[in-house]
């Protein structure tokens, strides 16, 4: 009887081991991907995410690859912009059968600069900040579009000057005098009402106009998470007013659809100048 019985479960065993080799292979059917293009900036990241489906499938490995790896990165669904340029990223299957593409377009900050210089802006803010050894001073402009033209409202910095009997002045130690106001511009920028304390200090909008935006234009580039920085070879190219100083390096905020950011910094023999503009 026991020998029957021992007969039996090696018959069970191998019944139910030549059922497990014969499990059925589910094969994936379809790769979708939650974005089937990207617009990048240099070094920006974005995240792709897979379906696969059926559910059931027996191996839903997902594998990642790009068409080109000069321009992008992919890991894990992470696309990572490197340079400027066009390529694709692949989904695929563990065996390859199955795939999804994303075609990812990585744009120029250069490019970007370029057409921010070429246009005026409905709103916005610039700061323009200066660095003494008596102290510093902050010039603050925020521009709006209005219906009839554009607005600029402004809270100006200047020293206290204290004048001496000689007929001099000396410029005391963080003693700083502020002025603000508004001023009305029509659609062609031509003042039409001002209000508060005046002032010639006024720009004449918030666009960069007469600007090389050029790769030749800047030396040593940097590109980060959403920024660019570098050096600047010729400070005459920058605002269109030929700003005489050393030493001026420029960075950028980014993202594909918009600059938001610009930041431009110089040396004086009087100062040190930080110029931000926010759009």
């Amino acid at each position: 009887m026991k020998k029957v019985l021992s007969i039996m479960i090696a018959i069970t065993a191998l019944f139910a081991l030549v059922l497990g080799g014969c499990k059925e292979n589910i094969p994936v059917e379809t790769i979708t991907l939650n974005k089937t293009e990207l617009t990048m900036g240099v070094g920006d990241r974005e995240t792709l995410t897979a379906t696969v489906s059926p559910e059931e499938a027996t191996d839903k490995t997902v594998v990642w690859s790009t068409g080109d790896s000069s321009v992008v990165s992919v890991k894990d669904g992470v696309v990572t912009a490197l340079k400027p340029g066009q390529t694709s990223v692949t989904a695929a299957s563990a065996d390859g059968s199955v795939s999804a593409v994303c075609k990812v377009t990585v744009v120029s900050v250069y490019e970007q600069l370029k057409a921010l210089s070429e246009k005026e802006h409905d709103k916005g803010t610039l700061t323009i900040r200066s660095v003494y050894p008596e102290g510093t001073l902050t010039d603050k402009y925020l521009l709006e579009k209005t219906s009839s033209g554009y607005t600029v409202s402004y809270t100006l910095q200047e020293f206290a000057l204290i004048e001496e009997q000689d007929g001099g002045f000396t410029i005391p130690e963080n003693e700083i005098a502020e002025k603000s106001g508004t001023v009305k511009f029509d659609q062609d920028f031509k003042q039409i009402e001002t209000t508060g304390d005046k002032t010639d200090r006024l720009p004449q909008s918030l666009a960069l106009k007469g600007v090389n935006f050029t790769a030749d234009a800047f030396s040593d580039p940097q590109f980060g998470d959403g920024t660019f920085s570098a050096t600047v070879k010729d400070s005459a190219i920058f605002l269109g007013k030929g700003i005489e100083g050393n030493e001026m390096k420029v960075s950028v905020a980014y993202s594909a659809q918009a600059i938001t950011n610009f930041t431009l910094t110089y040396q004086t023999e009087a100062c040190s100048v930080e110029i931000v503009y926010q759009f």
